[in-house]
């Protein structure tokens, strides 16, 4: 049965949210001068020792916040130099891998952060050019019929895999789940970007694609109980509903942690910028479902079907996401204040229970699981959960 637990509703204190973004920055920086222009990946949580990739792969636009956020704090004159070079070259390299990743949704994902965000930390108006063409790769994977936003092809790294008849390419890792299926993660990877190019240019097209496919995507990836489905295939002609699948969580009718996360950070995104019900509505049933199905100190399991009595790792990508998510809502509405305490109890959990404090891994977020089904990197510090804390605690610092 799921974990019940009583709440006591409270403040971060914002001397902690500092002190512990210190603690994460001092750790980009060691990171960083030891990359030697790799972008990290995932680190082993004993050794501290990082996996790299040389474009960043699926998550190169959170490296490169992470450079920027760096750069936002940084002490000396040396150490902005440092960090905005940094970050300027990995959004150069990031660029440059564009053939890459035009072909999915990660597109969206990784030129929203390098290009919208990055416009927003540095002022530099080139970036948002990034942005638009991201949003513009969104567009070319809706499928009218469907109504949906494909995920489209990417090689992400990771176990070897297989390439089937229909996927060309060379690399190592896993193909994401093609132009005939949609999945949970859209809502954060091709939607934040399709609304910020919509405000930044006036263009329609940008809002309407990204509010047909949302009307789809409540239906079809948020179950009654609130838990959400991972991957659903859809008929190219048709727009009906083939079958549903996984390949993240431990069977089709689980709840991929991470997945869920995608699904609460982009829709808390939405509903900051559109104020529509029906989109609080759907934050109001997945926080109810995290509640009842993390553990006790906020971080649920790598399928939050699980608790902490099946022995399953924890994965505090999910509760980083889902931390992001409810705590950057706006609003004074008692319903949304409440959705933004959760918020903050699960960045506090995160910063008391799994940043590590002194030592050689002083900064680290521990337990992450990247893709527990392939034993990959199941219990490791991960660049995104990273990403996620780390603007979590600036926006607090910065509205406090």
């Amino acid at each position: 049965m799921p974990i019940i637990k009583e709440r006591v509703v409270k403040t971060m204190d914002k001397s902690k949210a500092e002190l512990t973004l210190k603690c994460m920055l001092s750790h980009v920086k060691n990171t960083l001068l030891e990359s030697e222009g790799s972008f990290p990946y995932f680190a082993d949580c004993e050794t501290g020792k990082w996996t790299y990739t040389e474009d960043g792969n699926w998550c190169a636009g959170h490296w490169i916040m992470l450079l920027w956020v760096a750069y936002k704090y940084a002490e000396t004159d040396e150490d902005k130099r440092l960090f905005k070079s940094a970050a300027q070259k990995c959004t150069d390299k990031m660029m440059s891998s564009l053939e890459k990743f035009k072909t999915s949704i990660f597109a969206g994902l990784n030129s929203n952060m390098a290009g919208f965000q990055g416009y927003d930390y540095t002022g530099d108006r080139s970036l948002i050019d990034i942005g638009i063409m991201g949003a513009d790769i969104i567009l070319s994977l809706y499928n009218e019929n469907a109504q949906q936003i494909a995920s489209g092809i990417y090689v992400i790294e990771g176990p070897q895999h297989q390439l089937n008849d229909r996927i060309t390419g060379k690399g190592w890792g896993w193909v994401t789940s093609g132009n005939e299926t949609s999945a949970v993660d859209s809502a954060h990877a091709a939607i934040p970007v399709l609304l910020r190019a919509y405000k930044e240019s006036g263009n329609l097209k940008y809002r309407d694609t990204a509010l047909s496919h949302l009307e789809i995507y409540l239906k079809r990836f948020i179950r009654d109980d609130g838990s959400t489905r991972q991957l659903v295939r859809f008929d190219k002609d048709t727009g009906k509903v083939i079958e549903e699948y996984k390949n993240l969580s431990s069977n089709t009718n689980g709840c991929w942690a991470r997945g869920f996360g995608w699904c609460v950070s982009g829709l808390s995104e939405v509903y900051n910028e559109l104020k529509y019900p029906r989109y609080l509505y759907a934050l109001k049933s997945l926080a109810s479902y995290y509640r009842t199905h993390s553990n006790n100190d906020f971080v649920p399991c790598w399928d939050m079907i699980f608790t902490k009595e099946d022995n399953q790792e924890r994965d505090t990508s999910c509760a980083a996401l889902v931390g992001f998510g409810f705590s950057s809502l706006q609003g004074n509405e008692p319903e949304i204040v409440e959705l933004r305490n959760l918020g903050m109890d699960i960045i506090e959990s995160l910063a008391d229970n799994y940043v590590v404090k002194e030592g050689n891994n002083k900064g680290m977020l521990t337990d992450g699981c990247f893709s527990k089904p392939k034993n990959y990197a199941y219990n490791n510090e991960l660049i995104w959960s990273d990403y996620y804390l780390a603007i979590a605690l600036d926006r607090y610092i910065s509205n406090n």
